[in-house]
Formats: C-alpha cells, sequence, structure tokens
C-alpha cells in the first residue's frame, strides 16, 4: 500500500513506462487515520499473522518492532502527508486491489487523477501479497 505511494513518488523522478499499484492508499494524509497508529496497524494485519502475534516468540518481536518503527521512527506518514495531486506522475498505470480492501475508495480518485489503464481485483482483504500471492503475481503479470 505504502510502497505504491513510494512507486508513485519515484515516478516522478525516474523514467517508466507504466506503474504497477497493489492496494495502494489516497496520496495525502492517511485515507484510514486509524492506521496511523502502531496499534491500528497491528489490528489491520491478517489472520494469519494476528495468530502468529498472539503466540509470540522472536519472528512476533520483530514484526511487532517494525511496526512501531515504521509508525513512530521514520517520516513516511509525513513524508506521505507532503505529496500533492500536482506531484503525481503521469505515466500508465495499473491498479490491484484487493475486494475486501480498506483502500478501495481510492480506486476512483486514482482513475479521476492519473493515467489508469486497468483495475483488476483479487479475493483478499488490504495485505494482497500474503493472501493471495497467486492471484497477485497472475495480475502483476497481465499488466507486464
Amino acid at each position: 500500500s505504502y510502497g505504491g505511494l513510494v512507486a508513485l513518488h519515484l515516478a516522478k523522478h525516474r523514467p517508466v513506462d507504466r506503474l504497477v499499484l497493489l492496494d495502494a492508499p489516497l496520496p495525502g494524509p492517511p485515507s484510514n487515520p486509524a492506521l496511523a497508529s502502531p496499534e491500528a496497524l497491528l489490528a489491520a494485519l491478517p489472520g494469519p499473522l494476528q495468530a502468529a502475534l498472539q503466540q509470540g516468540g522472536r519472528r512476533a518481536r520483530r514484526l511487532l518492532e517494525s511496526v512501531r518503527a515504521l509508525a513512530q521512527d521514520t517520516t513516511l506518514l509525513a513524508d506521505i502527508e507532503r505529496e500533492t495531486v500536482d506531484d503525481l506522475p503521469q505515466h500508465p498505470v495499473h491498479l490491484i486491489y484487493g475486494d475486501r480492501s480498506g483502500c478501495l475508495d481510492a480506486e476512483a480518485w486514482y482513475r479521476a487523477n492519473l493515467d489508469v489503464v486497468s483495475t483488476q481485483r483479487v479475493d483478499a482483504g488490504h495485505f494482497l501479497l500474503a493472501e493471495a500471492p497467486d492471484a497477485v503475481v497472475d495480475c502483476v503479470r497481465r499488466c507486464l
């Protein structure tokens, strides 16, 4: 999701033929303010990851540390808030969304503001690669 916003940002400065965005939220202030806190980010994880966190252990601690660092110790959220519509690249864009994602509202916005050439949906929530990796690979291949 935020990786898609990073890709949009990089595409402003580097030549690309096209972009494939996976479940990208709206640029600017986070489209889901609840995702600005570490607790909300953890609550949004898919079931299998939630279960792994509840079991504890080293991997769970590392995931917790990573999520907290992302939300509290990096400039990611502030950087996203600084992006404006004028900053967006105008390259052909392919969108891939989970059909149960909280970011679906962003699809219409991208269609109105970017050169969207295709939109595909997969049977998943927001964490596409964790929930439906094979379907995502198939979608990306169709875009390339």
